[in-house]
């Protein structure tokens, strides 16, 4: 089973030095493009970061795999809103048949 490898599973009776339910827990790490967690950059939440990195395995290659790909999701959601805002007149037709296509559904357009 996958998920003995990583996060709660991984975890056992080991204390987390961050925790999900902090609210600032997103100022501890910091992700790559292609998907790494890496500790933040401010030198007083690194070590707990590294600890939790290094607890839950993180970076194990089906969460980075993961990542990645909702990262490369994103920025193509990003990169075609921009692409209907720059240019109005073309609307978001295109977008929405690519999608439907991509998801199954049959083109209405």
């Amino acid at each position: 089973m996958h998920c003995l490898k990583h996060c709660g599973c991984k975890i056992g009776n080991n204390p987390l030095s961050v925790s999900p339910l902090q609210v600032d827990c997103a100022d501890f790490f910091r992700c790559t493009g292609s998907g790494e967690m890496l500790p933040a950059k401010d030198p007083d939440k690194q070590r707990a970061a590294l600890e939790t990195i290094q607890t839950l395995n993180l970076q194990h290659e089906n969460l980075t795999a993961m990542r990645e790909a909702a990262i490369i999701s994103a920025l193509q959601g990003l990169e075609e809103l921009t692409y209907c805002i720059e240019h109005p007149t073309k609307g978001v037709a295109p977008f929405e048949r690519k999608i439907n296509q991509s998801c199954g559904f049959s083109n209405t357009f």
